[in-house]
C-alpha cells in the first residue's frame, strides 16, 4: 500500500527500483514545526499540528515524486521520503507528472492527499510559486517573491 503500482514500473531502470515506498510526506508539516531542508532560511518553521494549518484543504500531507527530474521543474527526484517542494527561484522537489498522461510522462498529474483528509489528482503544476503554496501550511509565505 506505500508503493505505487505506476511508479514501481517507472523506477525499474533506476537505483529506486526495489524501493519498499513511493509516496513522500510534506516536510513543512511534522516534527514539531522542524523543517527537513533548511532552503527556506535560518529560525523559519512549520507547523506541527493540523489546527495550525491556514487551508487543510489546500495543504499537502502525502504526494508523489517523479524518479527522475525535470528541467525548469525540479532539481532533485525521488531520493528519501521528505517531500521539500521549492518555488521558481530555487527548485528542490516537486510534484509527480505520470498519473493520467497524454503519452508525454513529464506532463501528467500526481496522486496527493490534503490536511483535511480528501485526496485529488492535481494536473502538472506549471506556476511553481502555486506549487510551493500547496506544500506550505501557513498564510504567510517564508520568503518574498522575486
Amino acid at each position: 500500500m506505500h508503493l505505487c503500482p505506476t511508479f514501481n514500473g517507472l523506477a525499474k531502470d533506476t537505483s529506486w527500483r526495489d524501493t519498499a515506498v513511493s509516496y513522500v510526506m510534506n516536510s513543512y508539516l511534522g516534527l514539531g514545526g522542524q523543517i527537513w531542508s533548511n532552503w527556506l532560511g535560518a529560525n523559519v518553521k512549520g507547523v506541527s499540528k493540523e489546527t495550525e494549518v491556514y487551508q487543510p484543504s489546500r495543504v499537502v500531507v502525502f504526494t508523489e515524486e517523479n524518479p527522475w527530474t525535470i528541467q525548469g521543474y525540479s532539481a532533485y527526484p525521488f531520493n528519501d521520503t521528505h517531500f521539500t517542494v521549492g518555488n521558481k527561484s530555487r527548485q528542490i522537489d516537486n510534484y509527480a507528472t505520470f498519473h493520467n498522461t497524454s503519452g508525454d510522462r513529464d506532463r501528467g498529474g500526481v496522486n496527493l492527499v490534503l490536511v483535511d483528509g480528501h485526496v485529488d489528482l492535481l494536473r502538472r503544476v506549471e506556476d511553481l510559486e502555486e506549487g510551493f503554496r500547496l506544500a506550505w501550511p501557513e498564510k504567510d509565505l517564508p520568503y518574498s517573491t522575486p
